[in-house]
């Protein structure tokens, strides 16, 4: 949506914290299918999760529920993230995923009375399995859908809660958020693209000794066969020093990324994120030659909460040629 839409005689009327959030429901969706598969392969005739929930027995959504524990070491799972795009461990996202759809606060009101079953013999994870198994089962009369679209808004919900909570850099959030949302895209089937799976890491990588703020790793067959690393930058000022050091740093990295391909055989494309205002277009021109991909946005980075359209659309177009493109040899 073009921001002049959304401004009336002077005043700002958008709001880019929404868009965010409902990039990161989004990406919940793949998660949902995945739910909704483990749900039908034990009987298909539900059709859907939604009548799943709303009609089976105790005693199978209890079974659901354990073959989701059980497979959360899988790598066929999605991600789910939390308010700042950082994933959750599968165990945990397993547990808000479900809670979520049947009361508020899971972690702060919900958890400590797992506590409590857990002090009184049971396993933690029989305790979260029973108690969201009678948790469904009590509630889904009043809830009346869990539908994708009505499970959605909550995720969108629970997720503004969760950014509240949580501190990080705005910028890396915003990028998080976009890529996030386009991995959910490409999720058809079980697969990314050409890879089993694809992820999204929960913090900065380290690659012979240098740090990427945002880091995509696509597998086959269990082994990791390629990387898209992302530094993010910002700078309120047109950058002079600023420029020349991130500039060499990202020389030294690329020389060191593509080394680092041919010892290891995993393709790796290398995609600097700048936020910058009047960042010298010398420099930028420079990083364009020697990167594979460069997504610059001439603003002020403490303006930015949600990457503009287009920055977004051009990661999204990276990542998908990356998930299409045929591997080497």
């Amino acid at each position: 949506m073009d921001d002049d839409f959304l401004r009336v005689n002077r005043v700002n009327l958008s709001h880019s914290r929404l868009v965010e959030l409902y990039r990161l429901a989004n990406a919940a969706k793949p998660y949902y299918d995945w739910l909704e598969s483990l749900a039908l392969r034990s009987d298909p005739k539900f059709g859907n999760l939604d009548s799943f929930l709303l009609n089976a027995t105790e005693e199978q959504i209890a079974a659901w529920i354990s073959l989701a524990q059980a497979s959360c070491g899988g790598g066929e799972v999605p991600q789910v993230f939390n308010g700042v795009a950082r994933p959750y461990r599968p165990e945990k996202a397993l547990y808000l995923f479900i809670a979520w759809m049947v009361r508020d606060a899971p972690q702060q009101r919900l958890a400590p009375l797992l506590t409590l079953m857990s002090k009184t013999g049971l396993t933690r994870e029989y305790a979260e399995r029973t108690a969201l198994t009678r948790l469904i089962v009590a509630y889904r009369e009043d809830l009346r859908t869990f539908s994708w679209e009505a499970v959605r808004e909550v995720v969108a919900d629970r997720l503004e809660g969760s950014r509240r909570s949580l501190r990080g850099r705005l910028v890396e959030t915003a990028v998080r958020a976009v890529v996030a949302e386009v991995l959910a895209s490409a999720h058809h089937d079980g697969r990314w693209g050409r890879f089993d799976r694809v992820s999204l890491a929960a913090t900065e990588v380290t690659i012979d000794g240098h740090s990427f703020d945002v880091c995509v790793e696509g597998e086959i067959a269990g082994r990791l066969v390629a990387r898209i690393v992302m530094p993010v930058k910002s700078r309120e000022t047109q950058g002079g020093g600023h420029a020349n050091l991130f500039t060499r740093d990202i020389e030294a990295a690329m020389a060191s990324l593509t080394a680092h391909q041919r010892e290891t055989g995993v393709e790796t494309w290398l995609v600097p994120v700048i936020i910058a205002e009047n960042w010298h277009p010398d420099q930028i021109d420079h990083i364009r030659e020697i990167t594979d991909e460069l997504v610059f946005i001439d603003a002020n980075p403490n303006a930015i909460e949600t990457l503009p359209t287009d920055a977004a659309d051009r990661i999204g177009t990276l990542i998908l040629r990356v998930l299409g493109a045929q591997p080497e040899g």
